[in-house]
């Protein structure tokens, strides 16, 4: 018997259900476009605009109800949520890049120049 070893690749169950309709609310595209600009000019070298800006996308539609929440108090408080989670998974996936190793170093570690 072969066992399948199923992996979930969402934290909470409402990543899991993505709702868009967020995004017609109003005001809501707004912040994501102001968030990925802030964004793309802090990491630059990370996260380009667009990235960014999907990623903001999908952000609100994964965790739609927090959103709302923040929404329900005020723009504002939508953008700095917002914010906050697109800086803490830029940030890790920058310092996971950062840990890595390009193929021509990895290279030059297994087959040292003999002289």
């Amino acid at each position: 018997m072969n066992l399948i070893e199923i992996t979930n690749a969402y934290n909470t169950v409402e990543e899991a259900s993505a709702d868009w309709s967020i995004l017609s609310e109003e005001g809501v595209i707004g912040v994501a476009e102001v968030v990925a600009l802030k964004a793309a000019e802090r990491y630059g070298l990370t996260l380009e605009r667009d990235d960014a800006h999907q990623e903001c996308l999908v952000l609100l539609a994964t965790r739609h109800r927090q959103a709302r929440e923040a929404l329900s108090v005020s723009p504002g408080v939508l953008h700095n949520w917002l914010w906050q989670r697109l800086r803490d998974r830029t940030l890790t996936a920058a310092k996971h890049r950062s840990k890595g190793q390009s193929y021509e170093a990895a290279l030059e570690s297994f087959n040292p120049k003999v002289a």
